[in-house]
């Protein structure tokens, strides 16, 4: 951490003395750690990095990961987007071969468009059985093979969804961090 500016750090040293020997000839040693702290600035980034590498390790293994944690990691790899890219497209696959996702808090926290754009393919292409993405499930999409839904009422859902998209494009330069503390804050992350 030595390339940091000197105000983002604080250094404490520990020092501790103990009475077992080290090697057959020193009776007794001494042990120094150096202890550092750090602004939200830098560890901010380390953590979000380490959650989505645990995230992404834990999905490669996960024969059937939940949309809770789909639509959770959906949201972390917008940090320092398209660096993640390939794990979305895995995302992707996952949603294209269940054909149904639940996720309710996906409005209040993507605003990629990237994301926005392949989730509104998704679900105009018929991909999805069952789309349920929007606020506490007041808008679901349904393909026709799925249910019978007359030409009015889907369209005037799919003009829903599209609408929630809109306005979701509106916020694409809003400051990631602030949103994904905000997300922090409010959400449990699956990653148990």
């Amino acid at each position: 951490m030595s390339h940091l500016p000197e105000d983002d750090l604080t250094t404490a040293h520990v020092t501790t003395t103990s009475t077992k020997p080290f090697s057959s000839r020193d009776s007794h040693w001494t042990r120094s750690m150096i202890l550092r702290s750090c602004k939200s600035s830098i560890a901010f980034p380390y953590c979000v990095t380490a959650i989505l590498n645990y995230m992404k390790e834990k999905l490669s293994g996960n024969k059937d990961p939940t949309d809770k944690m789909l639509g959770q990691l959906v949201v972390l790899l917008q940090y320092r987007w398209p660096e993640y890219i390939q794990t979305f497209g895995r995302v992707v696959e996952i949603l294209k071969h269940r054909k149904t996702f639940c996720y309710h808090e996906f409005f209040k926290y993507v605003i990629n468009i990237d994301i926005l754009e392949e989730v509104m393919f998704l679900a105009n292409s018929g991909a999805f059985q069952q789309l349920d993405i929007s606020p506490a499930g007041s808008i679901a999409v349904s393909s026709s093979k799925s249910r019978t839904v007359t030409r009015s009422t889907n369209k005037g859902v799919k003009g829903d969804l599209a609408s929630l998209m809109e306005k979701q494009v509106l916020r694409y330069d809003e400051p990631i961090e602030p949103l994904l503390k905000t997300f922090f804050k409010n959400e449990h992350l699956e990653i148990g």
